[in-house]
Formats: C-alpha cells, sequence, structure tokens
C-alpha cells in the first residue's frame, strides 16, 4: 500500500541555504515521510542510469552517492536497496506491457552490487533516509 508520495528537488541549495524555501521544504518533506512510516521508498528520477527504450529499475543491494561538483561530501546519500522489491516492480511493470529491465552495477548478483546514483537521487534520499 502506499502511504506517502512526493515530488522533490534535487540540488546544492537546498544544503547551502536551509532556512530558505526550499531546504524548510525538504525538511518538512522529510518529516512527514517519517510519520508516514514506510516500509520501502520507490524513487522515480529522469536521472542517473538510462536505457534506451526502456524502464530501468535497480536492482543493487547498496546505493551510493559519488563525490561531484553539486553536492559537499557531507550530504552524499549512501543506503541499502531492496533487490526483491526491484525484481517485483520490474515484473509488475512487465505485467501492464511496459519495458521494463532490472538493472545492476559489476554484477549481476543484486545483493552484491553496489548502483552508484547521481544527485537527482541522492538529495531526497538524503533527506528521506532514516535518522537518529
Amino acid at each position: 500500500m502506499i502511504v506517502f508520495g512526493a515530488i522533490a528537488p534535487h540540488g546544492n541549495p537546498v544544503f547551502e541555504q536551509p532556512d530558505a524555501p526550499t531546504g524548510r521544504g525538504m525538511e518538512e518533506l522529510a518529516h512527514r515521510f517519517a510519520a508516514a512510516r514506510p516500509e520501502a521508498v520507490i524513487l522515480v528520477t529522469p536521472h542517473g542510469t538510462l536505457v534506451d527504450g526502456h524502464i530501468g529499475v535497480v536492482r543493487s543491494g547498496t546505493l551510493s552517492e559519488h563525490k561531484n561538483q553539486f553536492i559537499d561530501e557531507e550530504h552524499l546519500y549512501e543506503g541499502p536497496g531492496d533487490p526483491e522489491l526491484a525484481d517485483a516492480c520490474v515484473r509488475a511493470l512487465q505485467e501492464e506491457g511496459l519495458p521494463a529491465v532490472g538493472i545492476t552495477f559489476a554484477t549481476t548478483a543484486a545483493g552484491s552490487s553496489e548502483m552508484p546514483i547521481d544527485w537527482g537521487a541522492g538529495v531526497p534520499l538524503w533527506f528521506l533516509r532514516a535518522r537518529p
């Protein structure tokens, strides 16, 4: 069951200007997300790995945002993926006639794969991560 949905920006201003409207909005998004207590996150983005003519679904066991010119290292996201959920998404998309494929990085074993992600996924995930 879907318990939360949002459209979120990505980019360093959310970190450089935390008191600006976008930074405050992302903090509010994080609070609402935590209150919804989702079991998993499905992030849809036009960024990252693109597969011509297909919807690429990341099946990797780990997601890792690497150093880039947009985000300071302290805000880079690293966290778990969910290969089983990803496989279920691929099947559901294909059952609806959509051209979906599962993708991994460096290995075909999803649990052993670490998918590099860009700021388009990393920024929203950084705010949605589990917090102490």
